[in-house]
């Protein structure tokens, strides 16, 4: 039998990094058959937004705006990536661009899933110039044959300041087997616009071409980011090794890295991001975008918070708390001097009148960061639905003086959906804890909770020895009239659980096959069956069925069966042969003195002749020999063992106390001795006691 452990990231098979793309592709599928599991239950990657929500609801921050977006590629290699917070991989969400599929990362199983059909575009100039641009930057002389799997997200866009920006990090489960190789995965952000003069291509409206702003930090000329470039050897300050898969399916990746270039305020400029496999199909590769961070920001940022704990910060309810709307100056200008923005508010909700008056002007003193207002949303009575506040921000300081305007928006709806709390009934096994919560629709803001407990929390823990009615109150910070509810935990009662083996005591033969079978009664009637010999190891059984072989060397076989609720309980028969037990005839104590070699020669009768194994142990477990006498020496008293195995597989040990006579040295010499001041004396040192083999 030849037992294959490994996960989707390959066997470390990195000699064969010469080999042809289609023995690469075999070690994959091998991998990923013998994947073993690993949950990433707090990423998630979601597919299939629209090009305009990954750009504009995702990636872009403040100071920014996008059009003309375009993709290309198969709509499954880009996701949008959420839960990364607390995880080994500190970029909380963003944007995701595979060369495979984008929610391979956030798999249980780290199994994926490979792109190759008619959707994927294989080809990218630029993408294989800068892949083989790096060889020579890093000393190596590999080479990158082809692109393919290609993911580019690419739009026009102007930005409000005088640089644009944003972070992201690189990974692939090319890392590390095949770091400097033609498998040589690639990605680069190509920017182009007003000011910009590059060796790539740009659209028509940009002829000056393009520059990849993605490189090493500090690399001059720029260094491009591979698996190559960056990795535990290469410029490993930035990398970060994840073999085991921790958090996310892949097996390394970069630091947090910022890409940034200047650019001119108000001028259209074109980006591409593009991520591509080098040489192959297989193994992706990944670039997330960090949310939000796409940014230039000249322009005063806005925000509503609302004092009832709202997760909605952009929706507030008639008479249902207060909100503040802060406005924070842009990081680029000067604190110290005074600055100001002119806001015009439109929308259907009306300034004054739905809400509190806002002013048309917004100061900021010299010295003064934030500007804040309390913004109430009165009560009218009237059903109105939701009212939209839109505010159109003059930014007089932006693009040089040259004024920019932003826009900010919130909603105003007459009152929160009823609160309602619903119960329900749960089954719990005997012994068990479960975590019990209310499922909870409407209201508005933080919920409280008044349990029968006595808690109030939204999810509490509870370990009832019969069946239990909880009852919890609800209330929010908006006001709404509270509602309560019942959960019932049921204790699941089972009969007694008992396991019977139905063979009885066996008497076997020598080389004597049998089928054992068991059966368990009780319980909640789901059973899992283990077998094991009378020292625990396992016997393999498959079900409530085992194939026993006089050669598996057991005395007992016990049957383990555990019920769904996770009790158990076992039996045992006793295993026996016709042939007699091997008996070993040694002395279990031997005195030696301290490294003088010594003999053991055991006799061996019974049994099943030949005995096709002997062996000799020390007491730490470590091998000494494996003929039947042992010679040896030894500073140290120790127990050493002798095992034997006969031919119809009974094993049988035998031990032997070894102790080191070690007596003391005793040594003298003469207690005086006379002579002249200039004559040398001769001292001879006589031993006492002791072992031969002194040092002096």
């Amino acid at each position: 039998m030849i037992l294959l452990e490994a996960t989707h990231r390959r066997l470390n098979l990195s000699y064969l990094w010469n080999h042809d793309l289609a023995m690469k592709r075999i070690l994959i599928l091998l991998a990923l058959i013998c994947s073993v599991g690993v949950l990433h239950s707090q990423i998630q990657v979601e597919t299939g937004l629209t090009v305009e929500e990954y750009v504009n609801d995702v990636l872009l921050g403040t100071g920014v705006s996008a059009s003309n977006i375009q993709f290309t590629g198969d709509p499954n290699q880009i996701g949008h990536m959420t839960g990364a917070e607390g995880t080994i991989f500190p970029l909380a969400e963003g944007l995701v661009l595979s060369s495979q599929w984008a929610a391979n990362i956030a798999t249980e199983d780290c199994f994926d899933v490979f792109v190759d059909n008619p959707n994927t575009v294989s080809g990218e100039p630029d993408l294989l110039d800068i892949a083989n641009s790096v060889p020579p930057q890093i000393g190596q002389n590999f080479q990158v044959g082809s692109v393919n799997d290609v993911c580019i997200l690419e739009f026009d866009f102007i930005a409000s300041g005088d640089t644009v920006k944003f972070k992201y990090r690189f990974g692939s489960d090319e890392y590390l087997e095949w770091v400097n190789s033609q498998y040589n995965d690639i990605f680069a952000f190509f920017l182009s616009g007003p000011g910009i003069s590059g060796p790539y291509d740009a659209p028509a409206g940009f002829p000056d071409g393009a520059i990849n702003i993605a490189g090493v930090p500090g690399t001059d000329p720029p260094l491009p980011i591979t698996v190559s470039s960056v990795n535990d050897v290469t410029n490993s300050e930035y990398y970060i090794d994840n073999f085991d898969n921790v958090d996310i399916c892949q097996d390394g990746f970069t630091v947090s890295l910022e890409a940034s270039h200047l650019v001119t305020c108000g001028e259209t400029y074109h980006i591409k991001l593009a991520i591509g496999d080098g040489s192959d199909t297989a193994l992706e590769s990944i670039v997330v975008l960090e949310a939000g961070s796409f940014t230039s920001n000249s322009v005063v940022d806005v925000d509503l918070s609302i004092d009832v704990g709202a997760e909605d910060t952009d929706l507030m309810y008639e008479d249902c708390g207060l909100a503040t709307l802060t406005f924070t100056r842009p990081i680029e200008t000067i604190l110290e001097i005074e600055e100001m923005v002119l806001i015009d508010y439109a929308g259907t909700a009306e300034n004054g009148i739905d809400y509190t008056l806002l002013p048309d002007t917004v100061i900021f003193p010299p010295g003064v960061q934030t500007v804040s207002f309390e913004v109430d949303a009165f009560i009218d009575g009237l059903v109105e639905g939701e009212e939209t506040v839109i505010m159109e921000i003059l930014n007089l300081a932006a693009c040089n003086g040259g004024g920019l305007t932003s826009y900010f928006e919130f909603i105003i709806d007459d009152v929160p959906d009823e609160l309602v709390v619903e119960g329900y009934s749960v089954n719990m096994c005997q012994g068990d804890t479960i975590d019990i919560t209310p499922e909870i629709t409407g209201g508005y803001g933080n919920y409280g909770f008044d349990w029968s407990t006595g808690e109030d929390a939204q999810v509490i823990t509870v370990t009832p020895d019969v069946t239990t009615t909880y009852n919890v109150m609800v209330s929010d910070t908006c006001g709404m009239p509270s509602d309560d509810a019942d959960i019932e935990v049921v204790i699941l009662d089972f009969p007694d659980l008992e396991v019977t083996i139905d063979n009885g005591d066996l008497l076997l033969d020598c080389f004597e096959s049998v089928q054992v079978t068991g059966q368990a009664t009780g319980g909640d009637g789901n059973f899992t069956y283990e077998w094991q010999d009378q020292n625990g190891n396992n016997l393999f059984g498959f079900g409530n069925s085992l194939f026993y072989s006089t050669w598996q060397g057991a005395s007992e076989i016990h049957l383990i069966a555990t019920d769904g609720c996770g009790f158990s309980e076992s039996t045992f028969i006793n295993v026996d042969l016709t042939v007699p037990p091997i008996v070993i005839d040694l002395p279990t104590t031997l005195d030696v003195d301290c490294n003088e070699q010594f003999t053991l020669t055991p006799t061996i009768t019974g049994g099943e002749q030949p005995y096709n194994f002997v062996a000799w142990y020390d007491e730490n477990g470590a091998f000494l020999d494996f003929q039947n006498n042992l010679t040896y020496s030894t500073g140290t008293t120790q127990t050493i063992e002798f095992q034997v195995t006969d031919n119809c597989g009974q094993n049988e040990s035998a031990f032997v106390d070894i102790v080191v006579n070690a007596p003391l040295v005793e040594v003298t010499i003469p207690a005086s001795a006379e002579g002249t001041c200039v004559d040398p004396f001769d001292f001879t040192a006589e031993i006492l006691a002791g072992l031969p083999g002194y040092t002096y």
